[in-house]
């Protein structure tokens, strides 16, 4: 097995998922983001993303989701010497706004409190400061729920009659202070299991 000496974050940027894979477990974000070993992907995964690019392609498709101008901005920013990497769902050229799409088969799973303390959100936040000095408080965010349903056949589809919720996400710059500090944290934690596991 070739063993990977460092974790080049100018190579690979650090992106929220997988700072969102390695809390959950460290294991599998290992195998993915280190050993480059291919991932299955599931359901509703893949539908989320037919979805996002339905919303961003055809105007006519859920017009009740709300939409901005610019779709899959990506945008860059450093944070010590590592290089953080995002691609916001919708994004708003002039006021730097943005909206989140998620879509779920659990109808609890998203409520104006997940949406809170969803960090994907504070991720996205970060950049935007580093990137136009825009403070969070002045930016506004929303993360739309669009209810799926998991078929019989293992496909997914709209939920009939489900209803879309939009959350309005209020951060401040303390949060986002308080999220760098968690990203710094992160970052030495995963070095720290890369060299853990190239040790052993």
């Amino acid at each position: 097995m070739k063993i990977i000496n460092m974790i080049d974050f100018n190579l690979r940027p650090l992106s929220w998922s997988s700072m969102d894979q390695f809390n959950r477990d460290p294991e599998k974000w290992y195998n993915k983001y280190i050993l480059n070993e291919a991932q299955s992907s599931n359901a509703g995964m893949d539908f989320g993303n037919v979805i996002g690019k339905e919303i961003a392609s055809n105007p006519e498709f859920l017009k009740e989701v709300p939409r901005y101008d610019v779709f899959e901005k990506k945008l860059e920013a450093m944070i010590d010497d590592v290089r953080l990497k995002g691609y916001i769902d919708s994004f708003n050229s002039k006021t730097k706004s943005f909206i989140e799409y998620k879509t779920s088969a659990n109808v609890n799973k998203w409520n104006a409190k997940s949406a809170h303390e969803h960090g994907q959100l504070l991720f996205y936040l970060f950049l935007i400061w580093k990137n136009y000095g825009l403070p969070p408080e002045k930016v506004k965010v929303k993360l739309v729920y669009i209810p799926v349903t998991e078929n019989n056949d293992f496909s997914m589809s709209l939920t009939d009659g489900g209803k879309i919720q939009v959350f309005d996400v209020k951060h401040t710059t303390l949060d986002v202070l308080q999220f760098a500090s968690l990203v710094k944290k992160t970052i030495n934690a995963m070095r720290l299991y890369v060299h853990s596991r190239q040790v052993n």
